[in-house]
């Protein structure tokens, strides 16, 4: 069974690998972030994804917002939850 949309957009907001698309040490911004779906297996799928990663200075002082993309493929089980991540 393959996951819902809406459930791979929930578990790429929680995922840390995404992390390491960051390129200024910055968040992400979760509600740009952004998924298509590339390639579609049985128990994984390739995802093309791009948000943007919100650089600060000092508390509440957004200094930049720097835009992120990259490929991961996600896991999930027989039943469609997202198990693991890997970037691609």
């Amino acid at each position: 069974m393959k996951p819902a949309r809406h459930n791979l957009l929930e578990y790429l907001c929680s995922c840390r690998e995404l992390l390491v698309f960051c390129t200024q040490g910055g968040c992400i911004d979760t509600s740009s972030l952004e998924f298509r779906i590339v390639e579609n297996e049985a128990h994984s799928a390739l995802v093309e994804i791009e948000f943007d990663e919100i650089v600060a200075r000092g508390p509440g002082n957004i200094a930049a917002r720097v835009p992120c993309f990259g490929r991961m493929r996600l896991f999930f089980d027989e039943i469609g939850t997202v198990q693991s991540a890997r970037v691609a």
